[in-house]
């Protein structure tokens, strides 16, 4: 009798319990939540049939899930999220045997990462950027466009946790009265026409909230300056009826000299605000001049030579406007 003894040869690759392996874990799992396990048997002998695991391609991994060896599991190694994403993660799973030479096999484990744990993304603005200022024409007509704002939530925007809502807070201010957000594109308006004047700027509270439970909110503060429009004429600080403005000159004083100056206002403000003086009556021999200066008064000077003996008062009605 004759006994043949077949001694195993490595010629035989693990094999995997499936040709492809899926699974769902909800976004922010803990670290070591079970994703899934595989699964992979060897049918050769001896140590050749020992199967461990490895990842194929670590750089597909980004340190966000390791795998026991021995087992087959695959867990979390890091917080993952699904915002944004709605293709699956592929991640390729090695299967290798313990003989000479080394037999593995490969197969593809696709994660979806869910975005259903809760509403936890957090809206944020685009604009207004921090410390960004609008204008808008004082006496501006209702409805005039003030400024755009824009924002962003992280959830997906068909669903409630990611459909934003504009809106100034309820906080009493006479925010409300003079300007409107529309809820859905983030406009903002004017509501009323406003006056420069009466004030120059105002500090808007924006909120941009989501739908989704529980509710996410952001705010951002926007600086509307009212822009000077010329709407008000230059005026003397007089009455019309007032007693007439008393200047006393000395006859022979030298040409040039300043015997006084008058003063306007015009409550509009910058190029808007700058005033010219004319004399329009009881000068016709030029003998009197009016200029401006640098601080926008009326300088009268004496232009030519003053003769008491030929006219000992002098009655100038003098005209502030616009330049």
């Amino acid at each position: 009798i004759v006994k043949v003894n077949l001694l195993d040869k490595n010629d035989s690759p693990p094999q995997f319990s499936q040709s492809r392996y899926t699974a769902v874990v909800p976004e922010n799992s803990p670290i070591g939540t079970l994703v899934a396990t595989v699964s992979a048997t060897d049918p050769d002998l001896g140590p050749s049939s020992v199967v461990q695991y490895d990842f194929s391609n670590p750089s597909q991994i980004n340190g966000l899930y390791k795998i026991t060896k021995e087992t087959g599991e695959i867990s979390t190694n890091g917080i993952l999220t699904g915002k944004g994403r709605k293709e699956p993660y592929v991640i390729s799973v090695r299967a290798l045997d313990n003989g000479d030479p080394q037999q593995f096999m490969d197969t593809e484990l696709y994660i979806t990462v869910g975005d259903v744990s809760r509403n936890d993304g957090v809206p944020k603005f685009l604009k207004p950027e921090p410390g960004q200022i609008a204008e808008v024409p004082e006496e501006a007509s209702v409805g005039t466009a003030v400024f755009q704002a824009d924002a962003m939530d992280p959830d997906d925007p068909n669903t409630a946790n990611g459909k934003l809502v504009y809106s100034f807070p309820d906080d009493g201010t006479i925010v409300q009265k003079l300007f409107q957000i529309d809820p859905n594109s983030g406009l903002i308006t004017t509501k009323v026409p406003l006056d420069r004047e009466e004030r120059e700027e105002y500090t808007l509270i924006l909120e941009a909230r989501d739908l989704g439970n529980p509710v996410q909110q952001t705010s951002r503060l926007l600086t509307v300056v009212v822009k000077d429009v010329d709407d008000h004429p230059p005026q003397f600080e007089r009455q019309r009826n007032s007693v007439p403005l008393m200047m006393e000159v000395e006859e022979e004083m030298p040409i040039n000299m300043k015997i006084g100056e008058v003063i306007a206002i015009d409550k509009d403000i910058g190029r808007n605000a700058v005033i010219d003086y004319a004399i329009i009556y009881g000068n016709d021999d030029g003998v009197f001049g009016i200029s401006r200066d640098d601080q926008n008064r009326g300088i009268i000077t004496l232009d030519k030579r003053l003769d008491r003996e030929m006219s000992g008062l002098h009655t100038l009605t003098i005209k502030c406007f616009e330049p």
